[in-house]
């Protein structure tokens, strides 16, 4: 395949290489870059969808501050390779499965891409102190050492791999939000979250249960969708939580007082099994309710949900003593009271 020619490639445009500062090569089969292509005016680079290998020294100007290598076939990069004022480097969906330090630049590099690649795991000081966000959804890792993230970091994704277990101290106390679905994860540790995170994803994994106290204070978004927990206690969630996703686990028994936190707005509870509610098990506080898809089979006590839109499809309601016992009385009052997509089945 003949070599490509960036400054034939962009002549007929009218596109000066020696003074661009943003140049896109997307989607262009280059297979290689020689040293001195680009100048030092450049700032931002495009060179996603093409056939890269390697990354050298050299290939790219030190006056980059943007650079995206995403969906290439990249095995490694020479430490060195970067511009040391790089804020935002792209290197998701190629083939890197070996990360070893000085391998990216450490003045101002704030993102970092590496989804879709088959990365094994990481050593400690791999990656810069400046960095703020952090991607490695879909690769190969199985565990997390303590100290392998910068105190810096605040967004981390960890979906999609293989972790089965989390450490105390895997993650720095500066996280503010993590992805840690479509795992292996079993159960949580004491001490394993940031005292400051307030968003955590751990949905598809192998969690069966929760123990009181172990969720930051801070947290205000939960979503563990896809577990296998069966039993909710009071004090297992933070009050401070906002939205908590529980739907398609196992859950048959709610104790009373689990979620009466005067925060939460959003429930998802769909897909479980559970029989009933009763009173004192939700607070007015909430606006959206889902029980979809359940085994409720008795009357629900909706006058305790005031504004709170509840959704209650695919239950087993028994028309005869759902309308003896007052819990629907009339089209009417069901309309003022929000219930959405109610079915009640014959007996």
């Amino acid at each position: 395949m003949a070599e490509f020619n960036f400054e034939e490639n962009f002549k007929n445009y009218g596109v000066d290489l020696s003074s661009s500062t943003e140049l896109n090569f997307s989607s262009r089969s280059i297979s290689s870059i020689k040293p001195g292509t680009f100048s030092t005016c450049l700032t931002r680079l495009d060179i996603s969808w093409n056939n890269i290998l390697l990354i050298k020294r050299g290939m790219f100007p030190t006056s980059l501050t943007e650079l995206n290598l995403k969906e290439n076939n990249i095995l490694s990069i020479q430490p060195g390779s970067f511009s040391t004022s790089l804020t935002r480097l792209n290197l998701g969906c190629n083939k890197l499965s070996f990360l070893q330090p000085g391998m990216f630049p450490i003045a101002y590099l704030k993102e970092l891409y590496l989804d879709g690649n088959l990365i094994l795991s990481m050593q400690l000081g791999m990656f810069p102190t400046s960095l703020t966000s952090l991607y490695l959804r879909s690769n190969k890792i199985s565990s997390i050492l303590p100290g392998s993230f910068p105190t810096s970091l605040t967004e981390l994704n960890l979906s999609n791999n293989l972790i089965s277990s989390i450490q105390p101290g895997s993650f720095p106390t500066s996280l503010t939000y993590l992805c840690l679905n479509d795992n292996e994860i079993t159960s949580i540790q004491p001490r394993s979250f940031s005292t400051f995170l307030t968003y955590l994803n751990v949905c598809r994994n192998k969690i069966s249960s929760i123990q009181r106290g172990l969720l930051p204070t801070s947290l205000k978004e939960l979503d563990l969708y896809g577990n296998l927990i069966s039993l909710i206690q009071p004090g297992t969630f933070p009050t401070s939580l906002t939205r908590l996703n529980l739907g398609d686990n196992i859950i048959s028994s709610i104790q009373h007082g689990s979620f009466t936190a005067h925060s939460l707005s959003k429930l998802y509870l769909d897909f479980n099994n559970i029989t009933s509610i009763q009173h004192g098990m939700f607070s007015d506080s909430l606006t959206v309710l889902k029980l979809n898809s359940n085994k409720i089979s008795s009357s629900i006590p909706f006058n305790l949900l005031k504004r709170c839109n509840v959704s209650i499809r695919n239950n087993t309601f028994s028309c005869k003593s759902a309308i003896e016992s007052g819990a629907f009385p009339t089209l009417k009052e069901l309309g003022a009271r929000n219930v959405l997509n109610l079915e009640i089945k014959k007996k």
